[in-house]
């Protein structure tokens, strides 16, 4: 799984998974984005975001969770 990071950030996923849903949180937990999608290649637009940081759950079609973080600069 890759995350990379501009105006907006995207999520990877292997080719083999695709997503469920997305959740993406700050720093205090406060949801901050949620889609449903079925995807490997998750674009979240954050461009009018704080800086900091920020975490992320995907649920994947067979229903694990990968979660991660990303930092804003």
């Amino acid at each position: 799984f890759d995350v990379t990071y501009l105006n907006n950030f995207t999520i990877e996923l292997s080719e083999s998974y695709f997503s469920e849903s997305v959740q993406i949180f700050d720093i205090t937990g406060r949801e901050v984005y949620q889609s449903v999608e079925k995807s490997n290649q998750i674009n979240v637009p954050s461009a009018t975001w704080a800086k900091g940081i920020y975490f992320y759950k995907v649920r994947l079609e067979d229903g694990v969770l990968v979660s991660g973080k990303v930092v804003k600069n």
